[in-house]
């Protein structure tokens, strides 16, 4: 909460604002550029000191979920409320307005509450396995969304599948999921069913 920076060498730096509408909700190196996802729209850091350093918008991405942005040595990856999108620095692709828009819609990603607390405060997570070319996020349940599904893209085959688990007793669903990318191991974080913890 407050702000975020970016600090290259000497003292400069550019202050982010991360509270407010739209909030900054992540930034990521790609290619060489710092890369700043508000709930709204993606942006490209400029300049290389701080008199110089500015946001220029690329385009308006609405619901962005800023814990789904991932780069890997290809793309820029993220999630909003119209789908999972691909960047290669020039182009922006939506995934699974390609593939399959009803199943995405039916996810109801507008409705999660990125300043919620308990089971409403859970949010889709994304990682990536750069071993496997996958990028992969996690759509959790709470109230407003049915959740409980991860979704697949493998990027170098361009295919979306969807994986849906079984839960022992006492877990009510996956809370993050991240990957160790040399290796192909994909960790898990669960919730108890009563305490939501």
């Amino acid at each position: 909460m407050g702000t975020g920076s970016f600090e290259s060498p000497g003292s400069s730096f550019l202050e982010v604002p991360t509270v407010g509408d739209p909030r900054i909700v992540g930034m990521r190196a790609y290619r060489g550029r710092l890369y700043v996802l508000t709930s709204s729209d993606l942006f490209v850091v400029t300049g290389n000191t701080t008199a110089q350093f500015g946001l220029t918008k690329i385009f308006s991405t609405p619901g962005a979920i800023g814990t789904t942005l991932w780069a890997t040595d290809k793309y820029l990856f993220w999630v909003d409320a119209n789908g999972i999108h691909q960047f290669n620095g020039s182009q922006e692709r939506n995934l699974t307005e390609e593939t399959n828009p009803i199943a995405f819609k039916a996810l109801k990603v507008e409705d999660y509450d990125i300043a919620g607390d308990g089971i409403e405060g859970r949010m889709p997570t994304g990682f990536v396995n750069e071993k496997l070319r996958i990028y992969g996020v996690h759509f959790p349940y709470t109230t407003s969304c049915p959740g409980k599904v991860t979704w697949l893209c493998n990027y170098s085959k361009g295919t979306i599948s969807q994986y849906k688990y079984s839960y022992k007793t006492g877990i009510s669903d996956i809370t993050y999921v991240s990957a160790y990318k040399d290796n192909g191991s994909v960790w898990m974080g669960t919730s108890n069913a009563t305490a939501d913890t």
